[in-house]
């Protein structure tokens, strides 16, 4: 269940993971879901190579995927992180939403910050 999704504004905030590696020079938004939070971003917000987890070479987003998301993992890392297929989710009904196209983390694999 969605218990509060906030737009950003034009600041700048970019994420590490925890060992102080540069992750990301900004990220979209939060997204806080009856699963967690996880934090949207743009692909050309993410500042490492991202690999398929089971060895898969991911391709353009269609929407005719008949899954979800690749699981995607940085090169030597274990970080989860998703690229969204398909939309999930109803604003109108208070479920999280997740946009095709779109990356997303957990802020646990992150350093904190600050969401503004």
């Amino acid at each position: 269940m969605l218990t509060n999704t906030k737009i950003r504004s034009n600041m700048t905030t970019p994420l590490f993971f925890k060992d102080g590696t540069q992750f990301a020079t900004d990220f979209v938004r939060i997204e806080h879901g009856g699963r967690g939070d996880y934090v949207e971003l743009t692909k050309e917000q993410i500042c490492v190579d991202l690999v398929s987890k089971f060895g898969r070479k991911p391709v353009e987003v269609t929407g005719k995927e008949t899954f979800y998301y690749y699981w995607l993992v940085p090169v030597d890392r274990w970080e989860k992180v998703y690229l969204q297929l398909k939309g999930v989710g109803d604003e109108l009904k208070n479920y999280a939403v997740y946009h095709p196209g779109m990356y997303y983390i957990s802020p646990k694999a992150l350093q904190p910050f600050i969401e503004k």
